[in-house]
């Protein structure tokens, strides 16, 4: 049911954005960018992706087929491997999971902007911070990245900065595996890979 519901709210979501290109089309304020395809600023969806409602998805599909994701840390000097139980993996995720990023909580506090990575071979949307947006919110940017071959979600990335913790930077790879850096005064505190998918012609 958990998956059916967001494979529902992503078909919704592409027809925003299929309505949006529609738009673009007698929009004449678009701007060209070296390997990138109609960067349209002044055309934005309604609702922004649930990307936590995604994430959770995903843990859900581990849990669900019984997967013990490999996870490898390396903290400048050295690596180090473990395969999660269960019960770790929420704690090991909950990084991706706050704050919460839905469909509307935070369209006051951030633009959404589209377009097509010609390098990437992406379609990305890109939400960066507004005037109103708190200034205690760790959440700086965030991207949603979709293959448009198969029109599914191939990656989120996140960006936070908190004080007295430093500057995150959150990959999620759908499917496959997710990667959480942590820099402290531009020095590596830590970089952590969970990987749940090992095939390596995937």
């Amino acid at each position: 049911m958990f998956k059916a519901l967001i494979q529902t709210t992503f078909i919704v979501f592409i027809l925003g954005f299929l309505i949006s290109c529609k738009q673009k089309q007698d929009n004449p304020m678009v701007t060209a960018i070296e390997g990138i395809e109609a960067v349209d600023t002044t055309t934005a969806i309604a609702d922004f992706f649930p990307v936590t409602d995604f994430i959770k998805g995903q843990v859900y599909e581990i849990k669900n087929n019984h997967i013990n994701p490999l996870m490898i840390t390396n903290n400048g000097f050295k690596l180090d491997s473990v395969y999660l139980k269960m019960e770790e993996l929420d704690a090991a995720v909950a990084s991706f999971l706050d704050p919460v990023i839905d469909g509307s909580n935070l369209k006051e506090a951030f633009t959404q902007t589209s377009f097509k990575d010609a390098t990437l071979n992406k379609i990305t949307f890109n939400h960066t911070p507004t005037i109103m947006h708190p200034v205690g919110n760790p959440l700086k940017t965030w991207n949603v990245y979709i293959d448009p071959e198969s029109n599914k979600i191939s990656g989120i990335y996140i960006l936070k900065i908190t004080a007295g913790k430093g500057t995150e930077h959150l990959n999620w790879i759908a499917d496959k595996k997710c990667t959480q850096q942590l820099l402290k005064d531009d020095k590596l505190v830590y970089e952590r890979s969970i990987i749940w998918n090992f095939d390596e012609n995937d």
